[in-house]
């Protein structure tokens, strides 16, 4: 179920959905403990269901817009994250506990390769097992002009301001070949 409250838009995912976050998020794990890349909060269990729950929540959402818009939709789950008309979009996700204290942060490596990309970024939060609300986007320009150096557990670059943030009624014309 879809439903736009306040410029957001909250996904429900169904009993399936929550079940493979939770598979892909176990295989997430799995490939970055073997990979040697150490403990880090990316890398824990949780943080990989929540990161794979906004990425099939963004998809749920992108598909309906995409169908709206009689786009040519390809979801990939690898790098980028999803690809309209070989534009990346890379999800962002937080707990919604944490938005009010972290909002819209990017590594600076992360967004360095999205500006060259001409990547979009989507902003999401996990609120229950199967609630994901979409709060916003931005082009990956924009947090990379407008964004402040901070450091949290690592490296980010902030878009502080909400007023700098997207809203998601102004996706959809980004999509049809606004991208700057």
């Amino acid at each position: 179920m879809v439903e736009t409250i306040n410029g957001a838009v909250t996904i429900n995912l169904t009993d399936s959905q929550v079940e493979w976050c939770r598979e892909h998020a176990q295989k997430t794990k799995e490939h970055h403990d073997n990979a040697g890349t150490g403990v880090y909060s990316h890398n824990r269990l949780f943080g990989a269901i929540v990161g794979a729950r906004c990425e099939v929540a963004a998809e749920v959402y992108l598909t309906r817009l995409y169908q709206s818009m009689n786009a040519n939709y390809r979801g990939d789950i690898d790098n980028p994250d999803i690809e309209l008309k070989e534009k990346p979009i890379e999800v962002k996700g937080l707990r919604g506990e944490d938005w009010d204290k972290l909002k819209r942060m990017v590594p600076p490596k992360q967004l360095e390769k999205y500006v060259g990309k001409g990547s979009i970024l989507l902003w999401l939060t996990t609120e229950a097992r199967n609630k994901v609300i979409i709060r916003g986007w931005n082009f990956a320009a924009d947090v990379a002009s407008k964004g402040e150096d901070i450091k949290t557990i690592c490296d980010n670059v902030w878009l502080r301001d909400d007023s700098d943030m997207r809203s998601l009624d102004t996706l959809a014309g980004a999509l049809r070949g606004d991208w700057k």
